[in-house]
């Protein structure tokens, strides 16, 4: 394990604060509110945080997402007097800050395992995650940030174990606590990390001891949200098509990291042969790692990622319905999460590959050919001409704001994107922005 210093974390965090505003210009250039950006700020402006903290979806709680909106909304206020005036550019920034702290994340996971090579390339990897044509739903705004709290409460578990001061584990338990909260998917990913780990423990006793906080914080959690799960994944009536399966299976969820510029090109027997040799792979690497610490970490991410898959199949069986034969990967929002963790995995087993110097050898070269895939094909990861021919300049937040609508003496509608949806704010809010 390599110690990194505090100012080298930040460095990072600032550079991948800086490359993602490259990657992804739109929110800047012409700021707009999105979708649940919106309507969860609208509903904090007009019941209290607190209220949307534990209201802000019928189904389970969104805590991240509402934790960084308010935020978001402090920013504009502390700048500009009004939390409304710059929302949708301290949104963005709060974004790519969110975006780049997990390819942070993700270095800092390598890093204890292997050399600065490996960190580095998981780093830029990660944050340049291809998107397909959809990446106005992550990138610059904060209401996908969900799918990514399976890979932060993997992060935290990993972490968990090289702490032992008391205070520094009731912090990681009241994160991994969070992450739950945000995505109920978490409760299995901890469950089977936990149980696997009390079934191989001698001394269970210190287990359950060290547990037993986490373990009855999450049971009364579940208890406030399972029973509200609904179970349709947002999908609507989107069904089980069974033409698309595989491609979803391999091609979307496993592999698209590694074969997003050829995705178009691929079909059923050449995604489950490359899936073959994924898993074949990673599952050699973990075998043959003999520190168990490090054989440790790969297993929390591969279980990660194994139930990522599975309840994105099951829980959201409707993306079948919507991916098209390899001409499609939208919508890109219910993937990214499972693909962050496939590409992290991937390269926490290649930067095992110590075994003999050829190997050695053969993982630099098969590193230096993904970072080339990335690199040559930036045209593709970062934000299309279309895109780009599509900015207006004079078409922002700020328009909107001046042209919104009244609904009664209390309460005002402003239209954000996509087209249908508004924000109900109070009408105050509204007059202290001096429109022009």
């Amino acid at each position: 394990m390599r110690n990194i210093n505090i100012s080298s974390y930040i460095i990072l965090t600032i550079f991948g604060m800086i490359i993602l505003a490259m990657r992804y210009t739109t929110p800047i250039i012409t700021p707009w509110i999105y979708a649940e950006d919106g309507v969860w700020v609208a509903n904090a402006l007009s019941h209290g945080w607190l209220e949307t903290f534990i209201n802000a979806r019928e189904d389970y709680f969104v805590f991240f997402n509402i934790f960084f909106l308010f935020v978001s909304t402090s920013i504009s206020s502390i700048i500009s007097g009004s939390p409304l005036l710059l929302l949708p550019q301290s949104i963005a920034v709060v974004s790519y800050l969110f975006y780049s702290l997990m390819a942070v994340m993700a270095f800092h996971l390598i890093i204890k395992i292997s050399n600065p090579l490996f960190a580095i390339l998981v780093y830029f990897t990660t944050l340049l995650l291809p998107l397909g044509h959809s990446q106005y739903e992550n990138i610059g705004h904060l209401l996908q940030i969900g799918f990514y709290m399976p890979a932060i409460a993997s992060a935290l578990i990993i972490q968990r174990e090289y702490v032992n001061k008391k205070l520094s584990k009731i912090i990681i338990d009241i994160m991994i606590w969070l992450t739950a909260a945000t995505n109920p998917v978490v409760f299995i990913i901890v469950g089977f990390y936990y149980s696997f780990k009390f079934l191989n423990v001698r001394e269970k006793y210190i287990l359950i001891k060290d547990m037993l906080p986490l373990t009855i914080s999450m049971l009364i959690l579940a208890l406030f949200i399972l029973p509200r799960l609904n179970g349709s994944g947002g999908l609507g009536d989107y069904g089980y098509n069974p033409n698309n399966i595989i491609e979803m299976v391999t091609a979307r969820l496993l592999l698209y990291p590694f074969i997003f510029p050829w995705y178009e090109k691929l079909n059923d027997s050449i995604s489950i042969i490359l899936s073959f040799v994924y898993i074949i792979f990673c599952t050699t690497i973990i075998y043959k790692t003999k520190d168990s610490t490090i054989k440790k970490h790969l297993l929390t991410l591969a279980i990660a990622l194994f139930i990522c898959l599975v309840t994105t199949v099951f829980g959201r069986i409707g993306l079948s319905d919507l991916l098209n034969n390899y001409q499609t990967t939208f919508p890109d929002r219910y993937f990214v999460g499972t693909n962050f963790l496939s590409i992290l995995l991937f390269i926490a087993c290649l930067s095992q590959c110590n075994f003999s110097k050829p190997i050695s050898y053969l993982s630099y070269f098969i590193s230096g050919v993904l970072l080339c895939i990335y690199i040559v094909n930036a045209d593709i990861i970062s934000e299309g001409e279309m895109a780009k021919k599509n900015i207006f300049l004079n078409d922002h937040f700020y328009y909107s704001i001046c042209h919104a609508e009244k609904i009664d003496n209390a309460n005002s509608a402003i239209q954000i994107k996509p087209a249908n949806w508004v924000m109900i704010v109070p009408t105050n809010l509204i007059s202290e922005i001096h429109c022009h």
